[in-house]
């Protein structure tokens, strides 16, 4: 079910690779001849991903759902692999699981709804409660698996410079 591959050189950074395998056999003595795996080797960069939208407050609902959520964009030229990331939100934080962000691609992160009202939107459900970023403004950052800063921001509610919509929705 599961093969190993150990390389002894390090990859370069957005490198284009190929692995050969020949004459390979499983268990059942099935023999695979000349398979060719392409991969890219790519890890995120400062400001690949930047967070496109805040859903802080989103009563009352103005064609949008009764949903809290952070909307992440993939602004690079590679998929970005997320798994072991870290999302920091104020002093909370959560380790995002294996999802491949590809280029220019959007990811909505929030509670267990998320899958259920951005249907034809790349979603994780990872909030545990419905009430996890601030009305009135903190820091977002995102972080990669060796703990390097990616993205952040600290959001307040003046960025709205519009009563109506700091109300909300």
């Amino acid at each position: 079910n599961e093969m190993k591959v150990f390389f002894y050189h390090g990859f370069e950074p957005a490198g284009k690779y190929t692995v050969k395998i020949d004459s390979i056999m499983d268990m059942e003595g099935n023999r695979a001849v000349n398979l060719n795996l392409d991969f890219i080797w790519y890890e995120a960069r400062i400001y690949d991903l930047i967070f496109s939208e805040i859903m802080a407050d989103p009563q009352p609902e103005v064609n949008l759902p009764d949903l809290e959520y952070l909307e992440i964009f993939n602004r690079s030229e590679y998929p970005v692999d997320l798994d072991s990331f870290v999302l920091q939100i104020g002093i909370k934080t959560w380790i995002l699981p294996y999802f491949l962000l590809g280029p220019g691609d959007y990811l909505i992160i929030a509670n267990q709804d998320a899958p259920i009202h951005f249907k034809d939107i790349n979603s994780l459900a990872l909030f545990s409660s419905s009430a996890e970023i601030t009305n009135n403004g903190q820091e977002i950052s995102v972080y990669d698996k060796k703990g390097n800063f990616i993205s952040g921001l600290k959001f307040d509610k003046s960025w709205y410079s519009d009563s109506y919509k700091s109300e909300g929705g």
